[in-house]
């Protein structure tokens, strides 16, 4: 087997890398107003997957869910090539206590809401994008005097979106806060109603991930979930004019894995990660029972 020496390249990526989130971190820095040392670099080259016929010349290897684990704490925000910049501030500042609006639960009514209409509110308010939903979802809305002031879904994924197996599980897929918005009660309103129509559908267990570079998981803890692992999220490649893409969208399985990674340093492409999830589990069973 042919080994593709890729040091010189990664060493260049890296340093690209580098420019681009020194750079973005100012830009969140001047949004938020918190200091610059809480704002850490996830630079797609310290997370190089180690690969058949790939050679890296003094490179130390690290699970990149690893180094979230060690480095993300209540104070710091781990930043990535792929955030955006003013979603990401949004969501800092919000975890930051700076919103310009604080509702009490108790004085939104909560609604159903229509797969569409929670997904423009996700687009609007949310960093993440949303998978299609299905027609057993589930979403329900917070709203305030006419406004729709945060949205909760779940979906019957079966951890398709992952490529897991979950069989017999609802998956929470977003919770969102209105951007300026902080509702004291608000996100156990929704899930109280969540899973009171999931136990109807005879399920007795959910789940969830959550970014681990942004989010400690506080919601989560707060709902009843169960943390059960930190793991690297998708796969990405570096190609080699330093442009970043999913494994997925860029490359065949044509071959199997390892012909795969072979072509990949063929064409002077790394495999790497960018991303870290937090795996939630929550037993249902006996919730909303006296």
């Amino acid at each position: 087997m042919k080994i593709y020496d890729l040091t010189e390249h990664v060493n260049a990526a890296w340093k690209h890398y580098d420019e681009i989130l020194e750079q973005k971190i100012i830009h969140i820095q001047q949004l938020t107003g918190i200091d610059r040392d809480r704002l850490i670099k996830l630079n797609p080259l310290e997370f190089v997957e180690k690969t058949k016929g790939l050679e890296l010349r003094r490179y130390h290897f690290q699970d990149i869910g690893e180094f979230v684990a060690r480095h993300k704490t209540p104070d710091t925000f781990l930043i990535s090539p792929i955030d955006e910049d003013i979603e990401t501030a949004n969501q800092i500042a919000y975890k930051t206590g700076q919103t310009e609006r604080k509702i009490r639960a108790h004085k939104c009514n909560l609604q159903p809401i229509p797969a569409l209409a929670a997904r423009r509110f996700f687009v609007k308010n949310h960093r993440q994008s949303i998978p299609n939903l299905s027609n057993s979802s589930i979403s329900y809305a917070l709203v305030y005097e006419g406004e729709v002031v945060a949205v909760m879904t779940y979906d019957y994924t079966a951890g398709g979106v992952r490529g897991l197996t979950k069989a017999d599980k609802y998956e929470l897929l977003r919770l969102s806060i209105k951007h300026g918005v902080q509702i004291n009660g608000g996100a156990s309103k929704l899930q109280q109603k969540c899973e009171e129509c999931i136990r109807h559908q005879g399920c007795t267990e959910i789940f969830s991930y959550s970014n681990a570079t942004i989010n400690e998981g506080n919601v989560y803890k707060q709902l009843g979930f169960t943390q059960s692992a930190i793991q690297g999220g998708q796969a990405w490649v570096v190609e080699r004019d330093f442009s970043l893409a999913r494994l997925v969208t860029c490359c065949s399985n044509n071959g199997g894995r390892g012909a795969r990674d072979i072509d990949l340093n063929r064409r002077g492409a790394v495999k790497c990660h960018v991303t870290a999830n937090r795996t939630w589990t929550k037993d249902i069973t006996n919730e909303g029972k006296e």
